[in-house]
């Protein structure tokens, strides 16, 4: 094989693809703590079929902008264009180890800049905070205390501020907990705000810490629901080769 021919077929090696989507059932975590999936065969002996319930926000799954603010976009108004997208990586683990309710501030977000370079145009932000750790225990992944108010990471609202005043074109927000709000929230304002700016967001991520801090790309597979305000999704990672 010449040497030509090599780099041509290097040029087109495909990327590698990560999964960062749960498994659904009606035994996973939910934020209200009650099953949100059940499925009944409706087959016959010659074939499968099932017919199932499932709430528009269960397992890894999409908000649309209409979750919280509402004449944005429902999740079947999201564009294309936007479920294709750069991925911002913020790895606070370290951070989380010390503090359950760590929120991912505007310093981590500058932090990250000063390491790889300005947050691209059309970037999903990814937090990674090890959380998923915990989905194989609903209970620990809640982890609600003797109070029931829930304790696990989030977005800060000043990484939300930081990012509509300096970076609006980012598509959205992803985390690897119940929600983008960290546990204890009762007001829900990083919701509110990013989606009043038209960001969506990605709940439950499945181990996304598997990512470089830069240059993957997400492929956000979500049901195109007719004014849903979510949806369950597959979300996929692609890392050049």
């Amino acid at each position: 094989m010449s040497l030509g021919i090599l780099l041509m077929l290097l040029a087109v090696a495909p990327p590698t693809v990560i999964d960062l989507t749960h498994p659904v059932s009606a035994h996973i975590p939910t934020f209200s703590g009650k099953p949100q999936f059940s499925a009944h065969e409706t087959g016959t002996a010659e074939y499968s079929m099932r017919d199932i319930e499932i709430g528009e926000h269960t397992g890894t799954h999409v908000d649309a902008p209409a979750h919280f603010v509402k004449g944005k976009p429902t999740v079947d108004a999201i564009p294309a264009s936007a479920l294709y997208a750069p991925a911002v990586v913020i790895d606070v683990r370290e951070k989380v180890e010390k503090d359950p309710d760590y929120r991912i501030s505007a310093a981590d977000l500058q932090a990250w800049e000063k390491a790889h370079g300005r947050i691209p145009f059309g970037a999903l932000v990814v937090g990674v905070t090890g959380w998923s750790r915990h989905w194989i225990e609903p209970k620990r992944y809640r982890n609600p205390d003797a109070q029931g108010v829930l304790h696990f990471p989030g977005f800060g609202e000043d990484a939300v501020d930081w990012l509509i005043k300096n970076r609006p074109r980012v598509v959205g927000l992803a985390i690897d907990t119940l929600s983008v709000d960290y546990g204890p929230s009762t007001h829900f304002e990083v919701h509110k705000k990013s989606h009043a700016a038209g960001f969506y967001h990605i709940e439950n991520l499945d181990r996304p810490e598997r990512l470089p801090k830069s240059g993957a790309t997400i492929v956000v597979g979500v049901l195109p629901l007719d004014h849903g305000s979510g949806a369950p999704a597959r979300i996929l990672a692609l890392l050049p080769r």
